[in-house]
């Protein structure tokens, strides 16, 4: 059986902030190797933006395998290296119990 990618697996909107954070970015559809390059070159953007308070909401995330923690956890890593702040809100429970295994809440923020 074959995947049909035309749509991609991901798609990305940026509320801007008036405080912080600085953005909301709001994650929907699926953060798999597909999607990796979508959210990073969103998350990209917004450092150039000057944007370095973000939170992601994954409220409508429904699914993240490895690739997708991989990427959130690097960018957590460049945005803090910068004097930023990455927070991840509305976490859904499989995510969120995915993240207590394979202790990834111990180093990103998650919020409801």
């Amino acid at each position: 059986m074959t995947t049909d990618r035309r749509n991609p697996p991901i798609s990305v909107a940026v509320i801007p902030g008036t405080g912080a954070p600085d953005a909301t970015v709001c994650l929907v559809g699926e953060l798999d190797l597909a999607g990796v390059t979508i959210l990073a070159t969103a998350l990209q953007e917004r450092l150039i933006a000057g944007q370095f308070r973000l939170r992601l909401d994954l409220s409508e995330l429904t699914f993240c395998d490895a690739a997708g923690l991989g990427v959130l956890l690097e960018w957590h890593r460049q945005i803090t290296a910068a004097g930023g702040a990455l927070v991840l809100a509305n976490v859904r429970p499989g995510l969120a119990r995915i993240m207590r295994l394979t202790q990834v809440d111990s180093v990103l923020r998650l919020s409801r």
